[in-house]
């Protein structure tokens, strides 16, 4: 395996976050003190391992990103995985945790939120921001998504919501590694495409 850091990694998240906002993307490559180039050859260290095949990617990933905060086992895609929580400093509200298969191999990766920071509470859809916000938290504020397409760590969902008026608008929601990239108002109340 190559020398892959922290940053590497962190790097590599980024650079496969395609619908993130282009401002949160300079931010973010201004807080680590990198350019685009740095972006893409960091992915391309990463890549280049093909950690999904790995049957020790589990372990390695672990020496990647450091001592774990938190470490356990929960129930994912109707298995029990043994997990490992991370602090990035990209992305300081949240730990990305990292299941591992019995086999030593990740069987997810995704963000969940730190225990010392709390979701934003809004009461409208549109008030979402991307990075603000997981998956999981979206649901639990205004219900179910229903998933129109799932290319892991990339997710695209409908969200339906009855706004003050009582009708009812459509968002298109996309989610990578389970955190919010954008949300955009697709259909009217009155049923019109925006």
């Amino acid at each position: 395996m190559v020398d892959i850091t922290l940053l590497d990694y962190e790097l590599y998240i980024l650079y496969t976050m395609r619908d993130a906002p282009l401002e949160h993307v300079d931010d973010a490559l201004r807080r680590a003190g990198v350019d685009s180039a740095r972006l893409a050859h960091s992915y391309c260290l990463v890549d280049q391992e093909n950690f999904a095949v790995r049957p020790t990617a589990f372990e390695e990933k672990t020496r990647i990103l450091g001592p774990p905060v938190a470490e356990g086992v929960r129930e994912i895609h109707g298995r029990t995985c043994p997990v490992r929580s991370f602090r990035l400093p990209l992305w300081q509200e949240f730990l990305l945790d990292i299941y591992g298969n019995p086999d030593g191999r990740v069987w997810d990766e995704r963000f969940s939120r730190a225990p010392e920071h709390t979701a934003p509470d809004v009461s409208e859809p549109a008030d979402l921001r991307p990075w603000s916000v997981i998956k999981e938290e979206v649901e639990a504020r205004f219900g179910r998504l229903e998933e129109e397409e799932l290319w892991p760590p990339y997710e695209s969902s409908t969200l339906r919501h009855v706004n003050p008026e009582g009708d009812t608008d459509e968002y298109d929601v996309v989610f990578s590694w389970r955190l919010l990239q954008s949300i955009q108002l697709a259909t009217k109340s009155n049923g019109g495409r925006v």
